[in-house]
């Protein structure tokens, strides 16, 4: 139910920008972006960082964890560069 329900706002966020792209407020939107996404991410881990069973099973899951990890941005990086030269392509095929 979370799912539908994290699905349904990003979905309504879409349909809302395209809606109202050329007006101001909601270009900075993307000025607020980055600095709340960090903001997230330090909440995150001062919530992690004071979580005394997590903190100290964090060596055991730490070679796993890592290991998710760099496969998760190594997969992001290659499709991205995949999606990059499809878009690229497309652009000069256009023209």
């Amino acid at each position: 139910m979370f799912t539908l329900i994290l699905w349904t706002l990003f979905i309504a966020g879409i349909v809302v920008g395209r809606l109202f792209r050329r007006r101001r407020g909601v270009r900075l939107v993307g000025t607020w972006t980055m600095p709340t996404v960090l903001l997230l991410l330090f909440l995150f881990g001062a919530q992690i960082g004071s979580d005394e069973v997590l903190m100290e099973s964090l060596p055991r899951l730490g070679a796993g964890a890592a290991l998710i990890a760099v496969a998760c941005v190594s997969g992001s990086v290659v499709f991205s560069a995949l999606v990059y030269r499809l878009v690229k392509n497309k652009i000069k095929a256009g023209r």
